[in-house]
């Protein structure tokens, strides 16, 4: 894929953070974005938003964790603006406590949202890719999913899944037309906290180990690998050490990890 423009976008999360940054991004490349979240107030606001900057866009409520929310959203994507061409699973919750405390239902309902949810989208539009022999999925997972951190085993838990599962969709499509990026974020401006889980709501367990980037930094860095046609992308140099580290030596990974954790 070398240029977006024309192409029709489809963005989960798209009503704040990282995921109306990308809605940002992709407008701005000339692509036609469909902005799917829960609150439909913020993705009408950000829909008006972006339309105002001469963008063509459109919003649809969907709940990721509903199928029947996900099929009624692609369904009205179709009928507004035609084939799906990009399909950005950003949509997410945090998850945040020790893993001997970690709440099983609450566990079960993030891992809903961030492993089920890209999966029940990318079922409903990866087959017309393949008809077409054209499209890319872009899957936003976390540095988390190279390596746990104390206080959120059960979010990194949720995000390796997501990460397996995409390495494995890649080798099964590979050659078929369809090309499939890996987003692992380091920690970024959001307020994804505010809506975190867990007996740790609120805390802020990654700010000791990384700088922080803007959402629309990373937003401009996904668009950009978008065009390129890019596998992975492993964002901020925080994230990049982690990941290096756990290859080099996981034991001293763990020992740097917990140290910062308990300052």
């Amino acid at each position: 894929m070398t240029s977006l423009a024309g192409k029709v976008v489809v963005v989960t999360g798209a009503s704040r953070g990282i995921g109306r940054a990308l809605a940002g991004a992709y407008a701005r490349r000339g692509a036609t974005v469909a902005l799917l979240a829960r609150d439909e107030v913020q993705l009408h606001g950000v829909a008006s938003e972006l339309a105002g900057e001469g963008a063509r866009c459109g919003s649809f409520r969907c709940d990721v964790t509903s199928d029947a929310d996900c099929a009624a959203a692609i369904d009205g994507v179709r009928a507004r603006f035609g084939g799906i061409d990009v399909l950005v699973s950003n949509a997410g919750v945090t998850l945040l406590s020790p893993v001997a405390a970690l709440p099983l239902d609450e566990l079960r309902d993030v891992l809903d949202v961030n492993l089920l949810g890209p999966l029940r989208l990318l079922k409903l539009v990866l087959p017309e890719m393949l008809d077409r022999r054209s499209g890319q999925i872009v899957v936003i997972t976390s540095v988390a999913a190279a390596r746990g951190l104390p206080g959120l085993g059960g979010y990194a838990a949720t995000k390796a899944a997501l990460h397996t599962l995409i390495d494995a969709l890649r080798a099964e499509v590979d050659g078929r037309g369809v090309d499939v990026l890996e987003v692992a974020p380091g920690k970024t401006t959001t307020d994804i906290l505010a809506s975190s889980r867990g007996p740790g709501a609120g805390h802020r367990p990654l700010d000791r180990l990384q700088p922080t980037m803007t959402a629309e930094f990373v937003a401009e860095r996904v668009a950009r690998a978008s065009e390129r046609g890019t596998r992975r992308l492993t964002l901020g140099l925080g994230a990049r050490l982690i990941a290096l580290a756990e290859r080099v030596s996981p034991a001293l990974t763990d020992r740097l990890a917990a140290r910062a954790m308990s300052r």
